[in-house]
C-alpha cells in the first residue's frame, strides 16, 4: 500500500512535465522533453549563481582553517531557498491537497497518508536545496580534493532534514494563519512583495556582504560557534568529521520524529477542514444604498482585491511610484546633482528624464488589460443587470486611474519640488503624466476588448500570458520612451516644456479618439461576447 501512494505521490510532483493543466491533455513527447529541459537549464543557471558564491567564499575560509563557515554559510543559503520554496508546498500537499478527503475516506491508516505527504515535502525542499548545496559541493572538492565527497553528501542529505524539519513547522503556521484569515490574497502579495525587496536588496549587496565575510571571517566564525552551536556541527559535517555526522544526524532524526507526532495530531482535523474558510454567523445590519457607478467600482475593487495574481502582476507600478516619491523626497538632492553633472547643466534634459521616468514607471500598470477578459463565464451576469454597457467599461477604468493616477501624480509632485521645476514645467509634467496614465488606461481596455479571452480555467492564463496585456505592456513603453528618442534624435527643435506640451496635445488627441472607439464599437463588442 505505502508503495501505491509513493508512486502516487512522486507521479503528482512530475504532473507537470506530461500533463498540461490548462487545456486538460496530455503533453507531446516534444513537449515534454522541451519542458524538462527548460527547467534544467534554470536549475544550471540558478545553480551556477551559487557556485560563483562558492568560489568566492571557499577558498579564503579554508585557507584560515574556518572551512565549517563556508558550509554553514552555504547551508543557511540553502535552508533559506528550501523553505521558500517549500513552505507553501507543504501548506498545499499536507492540508489542501484536493484528494484529502477521498483518502481518509478509504481504510488506509493515517500514518500512511501522513508520511506518503511528507515525502512529497522533502522531496521538493531536497530539489530546491540542491541548488545550492551540490555546487558547493562541486567547489569545495575542486578545492580540497576528492576526499571531501562523503562529508558533503552527508551533509547535504542532513540539510534536506532540516528543511523537511523547518518547512513542516512554518507550513503548519501557515496553515493556521490561513484558518482564521479572511482575505488570502493581500497576504500573499504581502509575502511576495517581501520576498521580492528582500531579494533586491540582497542582490545590489551581494559583492559587499561577501567582501565583509571575508575580511572579517575569524570574527564571524568565532561569534557562529559561540552563539549557533548547531550551525558550527553542521559546518563540521561538511568537512567530513564524523563525530558531528552522527551527533547531527541522531538530532535531526529526533526532531523529525517530533514533528510527524505533532502533524499527526492536528492533520485529520485541518485536512478535513474546508480549506481554511471561516464559518461567519448571521447578523441582521442595514445595507447603505450606493449609486450605480459607485456600486460597479465597488464590485470592481473586491474583484481585484480577491486575486493576489492580478495585483501582483498587473499594479506593480503603484509600488515603485510610491517608493519612487519616498525615495526622491530621501535622496532627491543626490539625484539632482548626479542628473545635473551627467547633463552638464542642461535643465532642460532633466525635467525631460524626470517626466519619461515617471510614465515608464506609470506604464508598468496593465489593469485593464485582462479586466474584461477576467469576467469569464460570469461575463453574463452583467450583461443581464438593467446597467449600461459603457458603464461597466468605465468603472474598469476609474479603477486603472485610481491605482496609477494618483500615485503618478504624486510621484511627479515630489519630482518637482525637489528638482525645483519652474511653474510651467510642473504644470506641463502633471499634464502628461496624467494623459499618459489615461491613454494607457483606454488602450488596456481597447486591446483586451479585441482580444478577450473569457475561456480560461487560470487566472494566470489570462494575466500572465494573453497577447493584449503583453502588447499593451509593450505599446506604453514603446510610447513613454519614444517621447524622449523624438526630442533626442530631432535635435532638440523646440524648449522642452513646448515639447512636452505637444506630446499632452498628441497623447490627448489618442484619448479623445480610443474614448469614442470604447463608447461606440467598444460597447458592442461587450454586448455580443
Amino acid at each position: 500500500m505505502l508503495r501505491i501512494l509513493f508512486k502516487k505521490q512522486m507521479s503528482e510532483l512530475n504532473q507537470s512535465f506530461f500533463q498540461d493543466k490548462k487545456k486538460g491533455k496530455r503533453r507531446s513527447a516534444v513537449s515534454t522533453v522541451a519542458l524538462f529541459l527548460l527547467y534544467l537549464s534554470l536549475f544550471v543557471c540558478l545553480g551556477g549563481i551559487f557556485f560563483y558564491v562558492g568560489k568566492v567564499l571557499c577558498l579564503p575560509l579554508v585557507q584560515a582553517g574556518i572551512g565549517w563557515l563556508y558550509f554553514a554559510i552555504m547551508g543557511m543559503i540553502a535552508l533559506a531557498l528550501g523553505i521558500f520554496g517549500s513552505v507553501f508546498n507543504t501548506f498545499a500537499s499536507l492540508y489542501q491537497a484536493k484528494d484529502n478527503d477521498l483518502l481518509l475516506s478509504l481504510p488506509i491508516p493515517i500514518y500512511a497518508i501522513l508520511l506518503v505527504r511528507i515525502s512529497g515535502v522533502y522531496v521538493m525542499g531536497l530539489l530546491y536545496g540542491s541548488i545550492v548545496t551540490i555546487p558547493a559541493i562541486i567547489v569545495y572538492v575542486m578545492i580540497v580534493g576528492l576526499g571531501a565527497v562523503f562529508g558533503g553528501i552527508v551533509w547535504l542529505f542532513l540539510i534536506s532534514l532540516c528543511n523537511l524539519v523547518l518547512s513542516c513547522i512554518l507550513g503548519w503556521v501557515v496553515a493556521k494563519i490561513n484558518s482564521r484569515l479572511r482575505n488570502k490574497s493581500l497576504l500573499t502579495v504581502v509575502v511576495s512583495l517581501a520576498f521580492l525587496g528582500g531579494y533586491y536588496y540582497v542582490w545590489f549587496q551581494a559583492n559587499h556582504l561577501l567582501q565583509m565575510l571575508i575580511i572579517n571571517s575569524m570574527t564571524v566564525g568565532a561569534k557562529v560557534k559561540g552563539a549557533v552551536y548547531p550551525l558550527y556541527m553542521l559546518g563540521r559535517v561538511g568537512e567530513g568529521d564524523i563525530v558531528s555526522a552522527l551527533l547531527c544526524t541522531a538530532a535531526l532524526f529526533a526532531a523529525v520524529a517530533l514533528v510527524y507526532r505533532i502533524l499527526s495530531y492536528n492533520f485529520v482535523k485541518m485536512a478535513a477542514s474546508s480549506s481554511g474558510k471561516q464559518h461567519t454567523r448571521y447578523k441582521e445590519k442595514r445595507l447603505r444604498r450606493r449609486s450605480r457607478m459607485g456600486a460597479l467600482l465597488t464590485r470592481e475593487v473586491r474583484r481585484f482585491l480577491s486575486s493576489s495574481t492580478y495585483m501582483l502582476n498587473c499594479s506593480l507600478g503603484t509600488l515603485f511610484l510610491v517608493a519612487a516619491s519616498v525615495f526622491l523626497l530621501v535622496k532627491g538632492n543626490g539625484i539632482l546633482d548626479a542628473l545635473w553633472q551627467f547633463f552638464e547643466a542642461d535643465m532642460k534634459m532633466v525635467f525631460l528624464i524626470g517626466c519619461v521616468g515617471v510614465c515608464g514607471l506609470a506604464a508598468m500598470n496593465d489593469i485593464t488589460a485582462p479586466s474584461v477578459s477576467l469576467e469569464g463565464k460570469n461575463l453574463w451576469i452583467l450583461q443581464s443587470l438593467p446597467i449600461a454597457s459603457w458603464d461597466v467599461l468605465k468603472v474598469k477604468l476609474y479603477l486603472h486611474l485610481l491605482l496609477t493616477g494618483i500615485p503618478a501624480v504624486l510621484c511627479t509632485v515630489c519630482m518637482a519640488v525637489v528638482f525645483r521645476f519652474s511653474l510651467s514645467m510642473a504644470s506641463a509634467a502633471i499634464l502628461m503624466v496624467s494623459l499618459f496614465t489615461l491613454l494607457s488606461a483606454e488602450t488596456g481596455l481597447w486591446m483586451n476588448l479585441k482580444m478577450p479571452n473569457l475561456n480560461w480555467k487560470s487566472e494566470t492564463a489570462v494575466v500572465k500570458q494573453s497577447l493584449s496585456v503583453f502588447l499593451v505592456l509593450l505599446l506604453n513603453l514603446v510610447y513613454a520612451f519614444a517621447i524622449m528618442g523624438v526630442y533626442v534624435l530631432t535635435g532638440e527643435p523646440m524648449g522642452a516644456e513646448l515639447y512636452i506640451f505637444s506630446c499632452c496635445l498628441l497623447t490627448a488627441v489618442l484619448c479623445v479618439w480610443i474614448f469614442y472607439w470604447l463608447k461606440t464599437r467598444g460597447t458592442k463588442i461587450l454586448e455580443n461576447l
